[in-house]
């Protein structure tokens, strides 16, 4: 939505601003890590990643936290024997199609 309506207000505004400091907070970390629709379920090494691109313009160190974003979610769900994202998920078809929103990320190494 920012990309196609960066000056709209939401962005400047107190709730789009505490809901984005939570988001990089340890606390939001480990409950991604712990919950069943974190990373066994949704892909948030890819979305977070994602959601530096375009929130974190100025951010200092943006590309390193992208790059541990993603390597997360790869040591966590990719399956190396069938190259799939299906490890860890009780639904591993979805879980591997959510693949596609990697494509959305800019150049960036992974750390397994």
């Amino acid at each position: 939505m920012k990309k196609y309506n960066p000056e709209h207000q939401f962005w400047q505004s107190r709730k789009f601003n505490l809901l984005w400091k939570h988001a990089n907070t340890e606390e939001y970390k480990k409950e991604l890590y712990n919950s069943e629709f974190g990373y066994p379920y949704n892909p948030p090494g890819f979305e977070m990643p994602f959601a530096l691109e375009i929130f974190g313009e100025q951010m200092a160190g943006k590309q390193k936290k992208q790059e541990l974003w993603l390597s997360k979610q790869f040591q966590r769900s990719f399956n190396f024997d069938s190259y799939l994202m299906e490890k860890g998920t009780k639904d591993p078809i979805t879980h591997a199609a959510r693949i596609y929103e990697a494509t959305r990320l800019p150049d960036l190494n992974i750390h397994l």
